[in-house]
């Protein structure tokens, strides 16, 4: 951090350290530990300084799985909560 702040105060403080907020990371880069953002953008924010607001986002590989496939095992666990919520609704009608 120390170093970042002295390349900062090197470059008269217009390059500030680290990524600027909204800027998307290639897959396999690792997460940032500095970020900045600018007036307007934390403006645009309502002034909101949550630091995790404006952390840059590091790119997640794209899925080769079947999307159909994809919909059948999300259905199937719906239709297990659904039964599962019938099973627990019986249950609390038996003990009223």
């Amino acid at each position: 951090m120390l170093k970042q702040w002295k390349v900062y105060k090197e470059s008269g403080f217009e390059v500030p350290p680290g990524v600027e907020t909204g800027t998307l990371l290639k897959l396999g880069n690792e997460e940032p530990r500095c970020w900045w953002a600018t007036l307007d953008t934390i403006a645009e924010n309502n002034y909101n300084l949550a630091a995790g607001r404006y952390k840059p986002k590091v790119t997640e590989a794209v899925s080769d799985d079947d999307p159909a496939e994809l919909i059948r095992e999300v259905l199937e666990i719906e239709r297990e909560i659904a039964s599962g919520l019938e099973k627990l609704l019986h249950d609390v009608e038996a003990v009223g």
